[in-house]
Formats: C-alpha cells, structure tokens, sequence
C-alpha cells in the first residue's frame, strides 16, 4: 500500500503507488490544481477507531442509531486518519479507500446477522428503498435499492475466521503474529464456573481480549501485560459455557512469537484469613491490578448467609463450596449499598469460600468484607 507522505501530507514515495517515473498519477482531483501525486498524512488528523469502539457500535440498533456511529465514528475517522488525498472528495485515488470500504460493508454484515430483526433505513419521505433507481426508472421492472440490500441473496459472503480451539490445562500453545495487523483467534470451554486465567509467554508484547459466554462479539475484559515482559494475563470467574480470545501485537506493526495457554487456577490455598460469622468486619485492599483475595468462613447451621462488602471501592464477589473452592455458588457486582457486593443464599453447614476482586481489571482500593447469618 505504500507508506507515509514525506513529509507528513506530502507524496508518496515508496511502495508500487508512489507517483515515480510517471506511475500512479492522479488524473481526477478535486481541483486541476491539486497535486498529481498521491499523498497521505497518516495520524495527523485523528486517531483510528478501537476494537473496543467497533464492538459498541455493532450492538446499537435500531439502523437509525448503528448508521451514525459506522459513518462517523469509524468510517469518516478513518478517511481523517491516512489524510491527503483520502481526505478529499477524490478519496479513491488512494487504494486504501477500497480496503477501508469493504470493512464497512463487512462490519454492516455483522450487524445485520447480530440483528436480524432491525430493519435497515426504510426512506427518508422522499426516497425509499422501492424506489427506482436512475437512470433505469423507466423500464418496465426497474432496480431499487431493496432488491441489493441482502448480500447473502447475491450470493456474497465473508471467509470465517478461523478460531484455534484451547484445552483447559493443557501445555502452552505456540503461535506468532507473522504479519502487521495479524488477529489470532481462539476458543475454550469452560464446564463448570471457576477462576480461569488466560496468558501469554515469550517475548512479543501481545494484546489479548476476552470474549463471551458464548458469544465471539461480547467483551469481558483486556489486558496488555499483566503477565510481565509484554505478555498478556486475564485471571477471571468464569461461568459455564464457551469463550473466545483474540490476540494482537501491542504495536500495529509488530510481529512475533508466543505461546496462550488457559488454566484453572482456583487450587485450596492455606491459612486463609477466616471472616467469623456475625463477627467483625474484615479489612481489605486490592493493591494492584487483576489481584484478588479469597477468605473462608464456616456456616455452623442451615441458614441464610449475607456476604457484603462496603466502602468506596467497586467490588466484584463470588462464593464458593462448600468444602470445595473450585464449587461455584454464585457471584454479584454491586446488588449492596452503592458499588458494594452482597451475595444472599441459604447454605447448608459446611466451609465456604469468598474472593473479592475489584470489578475492573486494573481497579485497586480498600474495602471491607462480612458475613451475616439471619
């Protein structure tokens, strides 16, 4: 495709459309005075679009409400973005504008299958999707827009990425980002709620997302390198079910080796601190990010047990057992007094098991934890 202007809005130099010995001249402009040559501004103008932006805009709906956030949000900035010559009415004359395009119609592809029962723009008062197309609207069955809109129909459709799956367990997984821009994606099985952390090892600085339950569009969390040395580390309390991870370089250019491996790291750790039922609050800190702390407490009877949180941190709970830390019970973000946990359950006698964690992955505070028998 090319690189940079030299200097920033300038021609391009090199690569195969770099104006050179007389290739790749500009011969529909804006104006006859405008440059012959293609040039680009890259980053001057705007920054491009987040994945994490591009997911929010695929769950908006109605139509009315997607269009604006694909044309502007994404779209548009991304015509800001490269500059000179995709910053003009004569945009195509750089061929990142056909990429940039066959994008949007993918992402539109996206939303339509997310949201099979939104109607896509019906008209305006003026125009409409029956209405017929010019300069055929004579004929005797003439286009309009309605009878194009479904690609599928057409007989189009988009290659499926492919997703490697994972084993809960098992030795790392080696891969690499062979080339600029590479996604990796891949997919594991959760069979029964617990902690799972997912991690990268080796030396190229990765991003990883994590996706799901059972849904390859909806976002967990992200983390860059919680794992150290540029790698890659989401510890989470996962439900039942199926989740997908996507893998990039941290630097849109990058390139490199790694290996993703997912365990269940919920093993009985000794000398738990042990809340005292209907005794004194426990004080708490998350001093850093992804931390989470785990506390016991003993149920003497069948009864029903509050476990809150307070304080000004946003904490995210769950509980476990009994006699088993890796037996889910259930979990809450912020059903107590302001962002504060609660977890309300009749438990049978036993040792339970509670893990405070902060609801964001790179959230730290103090809170206190207690647990109430009624």
């Amino acid at each position: 495709m090319g690189g940079n202007g030299v200097p920033a809005g300038g021609a391009v130099q090199t690569g195969v459309f770099a104006f050179s010995n007389g290739r790749w001249p500009l011969t529909v402009r804006d104006t006859p005075a405008d440059r012959v040559e293609l040039t680009r501004a890259i980053g001057s103008g705007a920054t491009l679009p987040s994945a994490n932006g591009v997911q929010r805009a695929l769950t908006r709906t109605p139509y009315s409400v997607f269009m604006p956030e694909l044309e502007n949000l994404i779209h548009n900035i991304v015509h800001v973005f490269i500059g000179g010559s995709a910053g003009t009415l004569s945009s195509p004359n750089d061929p990142a504008f056909f990429l940039l395009h066959c994008n949007v119609d993918r992402l539109w592809a996206i939303w339509q299958s997310l949201h099979p029962t939104d109607a896509s723009f019906q008209g305006d008062g003026r125009f409409n999707v029956n209405s017929p197309m010019q300069p055929w609207e004579n004929e005797i069955s003439p286009p309009t827009p309605a009878r194009v809109l479904n690609h599928i129909a057409l007989g189009y459709s988009y290659d499926p990425v492919p997703i490697i799956d994972l084993t809960v367990g098992a030795p790392p997984r080696q891969d690499s980002i062979s080339q600029a821009g590479e996604v990796d994606w891949y997919r594991f099985s959760v069979p029964v709620a617990s902690i799972y952390t997912i991690e990268t090892q080796g030396s190229t600085d990765v991003f990883m997302s994590l996706f799901g339950v059972n849904s390859q569009n909806t976002l967990v969390t992200e983390d860059d390198d919680s794992g150290g040395a540029g790698n890659s580390r989401i510890v989470s309390n996962l439900s039942a079910g199926t989740y997908f991870v996507r893998i990039r370089h941290f630097q849109a250019a990058g390139t490199g080796n790694y290996g993703i491996s997912v365990k269940n790291t919920v093993q009985p750790q000794p000398n738990l601190t042990e809340i005292i039922v209907n005794g004194a609050e426990i004080q708490g800190n998350i001093a850093a990010a992804n931390e989470s702390d785990v506390y016991s407490f003993n149920a003497t009877q069948i009864a029903t047990y509050t476990i809150v949180t307070s304080g000004n941190t946003d904490t995210f709970v769950s509980l476990n057992g009994p006699n088993n830390q890796n037996a889910f019970i259930s979990q809450d973000d912020d059903s107590g007094p302001s962002q504060n946990s609660q977890i309300i359950r009749v438990l049978t006698p036993g040792m339970y098991f509670v893990r405070v964690r902060h609801y964001s992955a790179t959230g730290t505070g103090a809170y206190g934890v207690a647990v109430k028998r009624t």
